[in-house]
């Protein structure tokens, strides 16, 4: 069971709801479209594209702070932790699957308010907006030769226009800044083919690569060192699979992702503050305020990155006693360290490369001069 202080305040639970939804409120009533001007928005338009892609980040928030209020009341049904029974297993894993879905939609969004920081121009705004409408018409269209042997020539159609539009914001952004657009090449010069739902916009990967340099030390550690750390595993917990990923799943782990969801809905209410040029808005300010102390989670990403190992250092890696032969640094600032492991076993690889966070203290060669 996870304790909840019924009958108080807890922070697990109540900053991320009841704080979250305070901001959001705070943040949409600066916001230009509420939800009439939502449902009726066209990109092609309005002169507010920032407006709607904050509306719709806030929606996300609110969204996540809806899914924790739900599993607080589940888990506060709860009167013992889960047995190893058959229902119990399956309640756990699909309250796992859940978390990791709403893990890694938060964390897309959080990439790209990111990435907007440094394009917060309404141009760019409507660049991706009407890249996604192209993009999806595109599937659509694909879907239908596809399985349906034959091309709309209503979407096709109506690609042309789209097309033009894109044309048009072409000419109001830098497409070398556009992170979202794969390849940074115009619409218009690619072929037919290149028209793919799959090569207009860039992956997450890329984009994750390219933010994670300037994410603050609070983020990174929230969205993992790298792609796989976090949004890989999460999206590997919401497709199906045929082996079993439940091996060790515990309410030690609903905590850890109640936490991880927690902080990114703050996260990502001070980034959309942030955007917005810090409007007046109290809770806002307060969480913006309580996130600049970088000085505690900068050690722990030094230790979990590049460690304070040296060469010839006696080191477990990966659980395994070893000696450090080789360092090599990263881009991102990542030390990997080539180790040569020391225990005979019949058909080890004798040597290889483990990055810093697989890497545990074993016996410094200066301790060993000295004894």
């Amino acid at each position: 069971m996870i304790d909840s202080a019924k009958n108080g305040f807890d922070p697990m639970w109540d900053i991320p709801i009841t704080g979250g939804l305070r901001c959001v409120s705070e943040l949409r009533k600066h916001l230009s479209i509420q939800e009439k001007e939502y449902l009726t928005f066209d990109s092609r338009l309005s002169n507010d594209c920032r407006s709607y892609f904050l509306y719709i980040a806030l929606d996300e928030v609110t969204k996540a702070s809806t899914h924790l209020m739900r599993l607080r009341e589940l888990l506060d049904h709860e009167t013992k932790p889960p047995q190893k029974k058959l229902v119990s297993r399956l309640v756990t894993t699909s309250v796992f699957e859940e978390q990791h879905m709403r893990i890694r939609r938060l964390l897309e969004l959080l990439i790209n308010l990111v990435l907007f920081s440094s394009t917060n121009d309404q141009a760019y705004y409507r660049h991706l907006l009407l890249l996604e409408d192209l993009a999806h018409n595109s599937g659509m269209d694909k879907d239908l030769y596809d399985f349906w042997g034959q091309s709309s020539l209503r979407i096709q159609d109506y690609t042309k226009s789209q097309i033009q539009w894109i044309h048009d914001a072409e000419s109001k952004v830098d497409l070398v800044s556009c992170w979202y657009l794969k390849n940074q090449r115009p619409i218009l010069r690619s072929t037919v083919k290149q028209l793919a739902a799959e090569n207009i916009l860039s992956s997450f990967r890329s984009r994750f690569k390219q933010a994670l340099l300037s994410l603050t030390n609070t983020e990174r550690i929230t969205c993992g060192y790298s792609y796989y750390w976090i949004f890989g595993t999460s999206s590997e917990n919401i497709h199906f699979r045929s082996s079993r990923l439940d091996n060790n799943l515990s309410l030690d782990e609903w905590r850890m992702h109640i936490q991880r969801i927690g902080l990114l809905i703050y996260l990502i209410i001070d980034r959309c503050y942030q955007i917005m040029g810090k409007p007046v808005a109290s809770q806002c300010e307060e969480i913006s305020k309580s996130l600049e102390n970088e000085a505690r989670s900068s050690s722990i990403i030094r230790d979990k990155t590049v460690g304070v190992y040296e060469l010839g250092d006696l080191v477990f890696a990966y659980g395994e006693r070893s000696k450090i032969i080789e360092i090599k640094n990263s881009p991102y600032g990542y030390r990997t360290y080539k180790v040569n492991y020391l225990d005979d076993k019949q058909n080890k690889v004798k040597e290889d490369w483990c990055p810093a966070p697989y890497i545990q203290p074993y016996q410094p060669m200066k301790i060993i001069f000295k004894k």
